[in-house]
């Protein structure tokens, strides 16, 4: 399988300005309120969102109490336009690597455009594909609230 097709890219838009898109993805207080698909909740979120810096957010489900938890280490920081970071779910060994990109839009939105590459097999791209999808609904939703 090719490097190419185990690699996910996601692109949304919201109505909100880069400045505050990149707060959302780097302020553990509001990484809690948006960083879990689905019914998940963020139990725990850290960032330190400096090269070398750690990050960590820990989802609880609440209707069978399960809990999962990721973390990795920043690789590249560039505010408000780039952050990439290193992923490994607790008790993996499979690293994984994510980037989002952030760019202005002329009507004072934000473009958001994450990757997420190095999986070890397409089951895992997929997955983390419904993930994502499930966190950005929840982010863009969370960016509406704001603006009210």
């Amino acid at each position: 399988m090719s490097e190419a097709s185990l690699e996910l890219k996601v692109e949304k838009t919201f109505a909100a300005d880069i400045a505050t898109v990149y707060a959302a993805l780097t302020d553990p207080a509001m990484l809690q309120r948006w960083m879990a698909p689905g019914r998940l909740e963020v139990v725990e979120a850290v960032c330190q969102p400096v090269v070398g810096g750690q990050y960590r957010i820990v989802m609880h489900d609440p209707e069978d109490g399960s809990v999962v938890a990721t973390s990795g280490t920043f690789e590249d920081v560039r505010p408000p336009v780039r952050l990439a970071h290193t992923w490994q779910w607790d008790g993996t060994s499979e690293v994984t690597r994510v980037c989002m990109d952030l760019v202005s839009l002329p009507d004072g939105g934000t473009l958001l455009t994450l990757t997420h590459s190095r999986f070890e097999d397409a089951a895992r791209r997929i997955s983390h594909g419904e993930g994502w999808e499930g966190c950005l609904q929840k982010l863009a939703a969370l960016l509406d609230m704001r603006r009210i």
